[in-house]
């Protein structure tokens, strides 16, 4: 029913890419000025554990979507886009790495107050600006699969939105990217309700200029 709507853009993909694949290019006055770049992160998929033996971890973009990310960033950029951002389910490795450095050492961000990470008092210098807390892990495939050095290669995406760690809502500008958590949307699974609403992005002639969670406790909408 979904796909024969006039505007459905999902589509099943080969295996290789996966699905729901595509891209929205945002344009002013016929001018393309930001492009989202939905990509599939699968469920699972096979790892060599520490033990030498397979195992499953969390998934991945797979190597096919570099190729098909780096031809739909050329088009983009060939077409006067100057910003894109990439929004996925399961984060990519680099979140370990943005959450590593840019908090104060010491912090255990299992324990840090929402309120007061919207101030300086958790972030290192270089990463004043940054909000949001990590209430668990960052649940991504268990090695760094070299995407986000693509995304820095080719520099034209400036932001990542991920979803999958529902008590997650960080926002981090990391080697030029903002890596951000879109917030917890309602009560499906786990969840907190202090960390519950959406993450609104703002838009302009210059691409993503703006990002921000809007907190909303569902609970209030509950009736007895």
């Amino acid at each position: 029913i979904f796909s024969k709507g006039k505007h459905f853009l999902y589509e099943q993909g080969p295996k290789e890419l996966g699905r729901g694949n595509f891209v929205i290019a945002i344009c002013e006055d016929d001018k393309i000025v930001e492009g989202l770049i939905m990509m599939d992160t699968h469920n699972r998929v096979k790892f060599i554990n520490k033990d030498g033996n397979e195992d499953w971890g969390w998934g991945k973009l797979y190597p096919e979507q570099f190729e098909w990310y780096k031809e739909n960033v050329c088009k983009l950029t060939d077409q006067g886009c100057k910003d894109t951002t990439i929004i996925i389910h399961q984060p990519i490795y680099a979140y370990n790495h943005a959450r590593d450095v840019a908090y104060k050492e010491g912090l255990d961000t299992r324990k840090l107050d929402l309120k007061a990470s919207y101030t300086d008092e958790y972030w290192n210098e270089e990463y004043k600006g940054s909000f949001g807390i990590n209430c668990e892990d960052v649940c991504c495939f268990k090695e760094d699969d070299g995407f986000f050095d693509l995304v820095c290669e080719l520099g034209s995406t400036k932001t990542v939105i991920a979803g999958h760690d529902h008590v997650n809502c960080s926002c981090i500008k990391y080697k030029g990217v903002r890596l951000t958590y879109g917030l917890k949307t309602g009560m499906g699974a786990y969840w907190k309700p202090e960390m519950n609403g959406g993450t609104v992005l703002t838009v302009t002639s210059e691409g993503i200029t703006d990002i921000k969670h809007e907190f909303v406790d569902p609970t209030e909408w509950i009736k007895e």
